[in-house]
This record gives C-alpha cells, sequence and structure tokens, in this order.
C-alpha cells in the first residue's frame, strides 16, 4: 500500500546528490571560462531541476548574468 520510507529517501538523496555534482560541475567550469572580473561580480547559486541561478551584485551584472546563463546551459 505505502513505499517504505527508507526507499523514498534513498532516490531523494541520489537525485539530490546527482544535481549537487553537476552544480560544482558548473560552478568549477564557470571559474575557469570566466574572466576574474566577472566571477567576483557573479556568483552561482544554485543548480535545481535544470534552473541555473545566479546572484549578482549590481543590476547591471544581474544583465550580464541573465547572457551568460544561457552560453553557460549550452556547454553543459
Amino acid at each position: 500500500m505505502f513505499k517504505p520510507i527508507k526507499e523514498i529517501l534513498k532516490k531523494n538523496k541520489q537525485k539530490n546528490n546527482e544535481e549537487y555534482l553537476m552544480f560544482l560541475a558548473i560552478e568549477k567550469q564557470f571559474k575557469k571560462t570566466q574572466e576574474k572580473k566577472t566571477t567576483t561580480n557573479l556568483q552561482i547559486h544554485d543548480y535545481e531541476k535544470g534552473n541555473l541561478i545566479i546572484k549578482a551584485k549590481t543590476p547591471a551584472w544581474r544583465n550580464e548574468g541573465s547572457l551568460l546563463k544561457n552560453q553557460i546551459k549550452k556547454n553543459f
């Protein structure tokens, strides 16, 4: 009737682990490919369910980040 909680938690943990590993890979690639000025003003905050969240210091950098977001996604 009901699934055991251990099975549900195991599947959820495995899915989160895959997303976290993808997040680390994207963050590493971002730091490697972008200029230092860009990496200081933009920070990759999260990657969840295929959505990449980038935090920016100013609105101008937020606009730049939205343009870079598509470029970063194409590489992965």
